[in-house]
C-alpha cells in the first residue's frame, strides 16, 4: 500500500480516527485495482453512493466493483 510522504491531521481528532481514514483512503486509492474486487470490498461500504457518476456505470458498490474488472 501507499504511504503518504506528509500527513497533516487535526488535533482534535483520536489516534484511532486518524488510523480508521488513513486506512480507508490507502484503500481507496487501491480500490482501482484491476480485478482486485477484495481491495474494493475493503475501502467502500456496502451502502457507497457516489454523487457524480459516469455515464453507464451502475450506481452503488456495483459501479467501483465493475470498474476495478
Amino acid at each position: 500500500m501507499i504511504e503518504p510522504h506528509s500527513l497533516i491531521v487535526d488535533r482534535i481528532l483520536s489516534r484511532a480516527q486518524v488510523d480508521s481514514e488513513v486506512m480507508a483512503a490507502r484503500r481507496t486509492t487501491l480500490s482501482g485495482t484491476p480485478g482486485d474486487e477484495a481491495l474494493a470490498r475493503a475501502a467502500l461500504a456496502p451502502n457507497f453512493n457516489r454523487q457524480y457518476i459516469a455515464t453507464g456505470r451502475p450506481q452503488g458498490l456495483t459501479g467501483p466493483l465493475a470498474a476495478s474488472n
